[in-house]
């Protein structure tokens, strides 16, 4: 008998399959960049203070006189300051009232011409030479009304805001008319006063001043000589009082002094109130 066959099953192959390994689906997360807003800047409302400018018109302001101190009266309405040391006035005056009008271009033509004649006498370019721009008349009065004048060697500064022009003041006192120069600072002109009643403000020319100070004219193109221009001085604070009954439809002031014209003025440079003036007689 043949032998039964032996049949042996292989064993089988198991292959591990290689693990597949996929990459996870990454998103980018969605990076939204923050709405960056430029700060809105705006520049600050700088503001340039504007020149004082002088005006036409009449007001008063008062003040009080108290032994051993200074006196000081402001009128806003115009602009215009009066400021005196101790003593100015006689002991009698217990309150100083101050009436002050303004007037631009509005010199009589006899007063331009008295003041022109004066300054170019010798000159043949008169209307080039001279021009007389505005006037300021001051009043002042006591408690009881009646008109005051400083006392001698003494004198009140008139400070005013500058009209942009004029180089001199002048006053005619009787029969003569005197010249002082302007200070001028800040955008004010001022002088010292030793009378009141109305000051011109005038233009001269170059050829003028040589001519009013005594030099011997030149020949020159007219043009002006420009005011001194000085810092403002420091000084101890004073009684003061803000104006009051302002009126600019006022009419002319009603002087009360005793000159022979009624018109006379007496101005003093502001840096030096010895200083001395210019004065001429008026022609007959």
């Amino acid at each position: 008998t043949d032998p039964e066959p032996v049949v042996t099953d292989p064993e089988p192959v198991v292959t591990d399959p290689e693990p597949v390994v996929t990459d996870p689906d990454v998103t980018e997360p969605d990076v939204t960049e923050p709405d960056v807003t430029e700060p809105d800047v705006t520049e600050p409302d700088v503001t340039t203070p504007e020149e004082p400018a002088i005006k036409e018109g009449s007001a008063s302001g008062e003040t009080e006189v108290e032994k051993d101190s200074d006196i000081k009266i402001e009128i806003p309405e115009l602009g215009v300051t009066l400021e005196a040391k101790a003593d100015t006035f006689e002991e009698a005056v217990l309150k100083i009232i101050a009436e002050v009008e303004v007037k631009l271009a509005t010199a009589t033509e006899q007063e331009k011409a008295d003041v022109i004649a004066a300054a170019i006498e010798g000159l043949a370019n008169a209307g080039e030479s001279v021009s007389v721009n505005d006037v300021i008349s001051v009043t002042l009065k006591d408690q009881d009304n009646n008109a005051v004048q400083p006392v001698e060697e003494t004198s009140v500064k008139v400070t005013m805001p500058y009209d942009g022009k004029s180089n001199y003041v002048a006053y005619i006192d009787g029969e003569a008319v005197e010249f002082i120069k302007l200070t001028v600072a800040d955008g004010f002109a001022s002088f010292e006063a030793k009378h009141f009643s109305d000051y011109y403000l005038v233009s001269l020319s170059d050829e003028a001043i040589k001519a009013v100070e005594g030099e011997a004219p030149e020949e020159t193109t007219g043009e002006e000589s420009k005011p001194e221009e000085t810092k403002p001085e420091e000084t101890d604070p004073a009684e003061t009082t803000t104006g009051v009954n302002g009126d600019t439809s006022k009419p002319g002031n009603d002087k009360t002094d005793n000159k022979p014209t009624g018109i006379a003025i007496a101005l003093i440079p502001a840096i030096s109130a010895a200083a001395a003036a210019i004065v001429f007689k008026k022609k007959k």
